[in-house]
């Protein structure tokens, strides 16, 4: 029994031996296969910046990005004031009741219930209000639709930057180089997890 305890215990010691040898075989191929891929990245970039499209493109969505999020924030900050504002509007009754009425300024009053209509709008200003309750109410959306085509073209340019970064990167064998490198990664992490099981085992 002794003799058999001992056997094991040496079988383990030198499982993990084999183990932590294959263990710096791959970390080594590890190392070479990030030199290989940041040479490689190295060319690609020189490549594109020699490309006849990719700067002036990468320029143009740098740009496009920037003002974008330029007039996300004025947006934002807009739409929130407007809200605030509107909240106000939509707690006056009056104001609301002539909103919903349709009132027109300058329309000929037809009934008494007009005439009351229109004496009441002279009273709160009701041309005013309405001019900027209606500014409040269809600029924001406007401002929305103009930032959604803004991005839309932004999208656009950033997918013929990265199909000229694909292609570029297939040229030189980029995925090839990244795919051999995961493989190595997980082949290391399982090297590592047996590690563990014998050094639990032991």
């Amino acid at each position: 029994r002794r003799k058999t305890l001992d056997q094991l215990i040496l079988d383990t010691r030198n499982s993990t031996e084999n183990l932590k040898d294959k263990l710096e075989e791959v970390d080594d191929v590890l190392n070479k296969k990030a030199q290989e891929r940041d040479e490689t990245l190295k060319i690609i970039n020189e490549d594109l910046s020699n490309n006849d499209f990719y700067p002036g493109l990468s320029k143009q969505a740098a740009q496009s990005k920037e003002k974008i999020e330029q007039n996300q924030k004025s947006y934002d900050a807009f739409k929130t004031d407007a809200e605030r504002k509107i909240s106000g509007y939509k707690k006056d009754k009056v104001f609301m009741y002539l909103v919903n009425r349709n009132f027109k300024e300058n329309g000929k009053p037809k009934s008494l219930v007009d005439k009351l209509d229109k004496w009441v709008a002279s009273i709160v200003n009701y041309k005013e209000a309405k001019k900027d309750y209606d500014f409040l109410t269809s600029i924001p959306g406007a401002v929305k639709r103009e930032i959604d085509a803004s991005q839309q073209k932004l999208d656009d340019l950033v997918s013929q930057l990265k199909t000229i970064e694909s292609e570029t990167g297939e040229k030189y064998g980029l995925p090839k180089i990244i795919e051999e490198g995961n493989n190595m990664g997980k082949k290391r992490q399982s090297i590592l997890s047996d590690v563990e099981r014998l050094d639990k085992d032991y």
